[in-house]
């Protein structure tokens, strides 16, 4: 089954693809999104300085949902910057 689609002129080998914000913002967890079948690689929301984001804890989970104040905990944008031509070697798109 092809799941390829087209966005404004980007082709995506999947539509399927991370959210920004869980499991995106190490170097570690993007490069396993670029090893993945997923379509794109979508980098966490950046800051000009890195952050360690909000004080623990910062996350409650109840049997209704859940509620998170993270703080945008990221790696700055140079960091992210620097992993762009790395993440674009997998042939898919970055989206940052």
């Amino acid at each position: 089954m092809d799941l390829s689609t087209t966005i404004a002129g980007i082709r995506f080998p999947s539509c399927f693809m991370n959210a920004s914000g869980a499991l995106c913002v190490t170097r570690d967890e993007l490069l396993a999104l670029g090893r993945s079948r997923a379509g794109a690689v979508v980098i966490k929301s950046m800051t000009v300085a890195p952050r360690d984001g909000n004080p623990t804890p910062r996350y409650y989970g109840f049997p209704a949902g859940s509620i998170n104040s993270m703080g945008l905990p990221n790696l700055g944008y140079k960091a992210y910057a620097a992993l762009i031509p790395e993440l674009k070697a997998f042939g898919k798109p970055v989206i940052a």
